[in-house]
């Protein structure tokens, strides 16, 4: 993605956090939140594939938590993107996700 710098912070007892930002054309921020976890995670649905080991199959990625699918991040980004693609100017894009509630 264009403009895009990408940072992982570890805490030691904490999941990592990913700091992403997109530097913009104009003069104010934007700020995007979400995490990346499941939960609660599911099992046995699907043998060896699971919230923390998806798995790509025949082109789909495959992985099962309740909730929290990772929606926030992707949409964000595929947002983004599609303004970039469309040469419309972005604010400075900030986004914080991280691995645990």
């Amino acid at each position: 993605m264009e403009g895009l710098t990408i940072e992982i912070i570890k805490d030691e007892g904490y999941s990592p956090l990913l700091y992403t930002e997109i530097k913009g054309q104009i003069p104010y921020t934007l700020f995007f939140y979400g995490h990346y976890d499941k939960q609660p995670p599911m099992v046995g649905w699907m043998e060896g594939i699971g919230a923390t080991n998806p798995k790509i199959i025949n082109g789909k990625l495959y992985g099962r938590g309740g909730a929290d699918d990772g929606y926030s991040t992707f949409s964000t980004i595929l947002g983004i993107k599609a303004l970039q693609e469309q040469g419309l100017p972005l604010p400075r894009c900030v986004m914080i996700t991280e691995g645990d509630e």
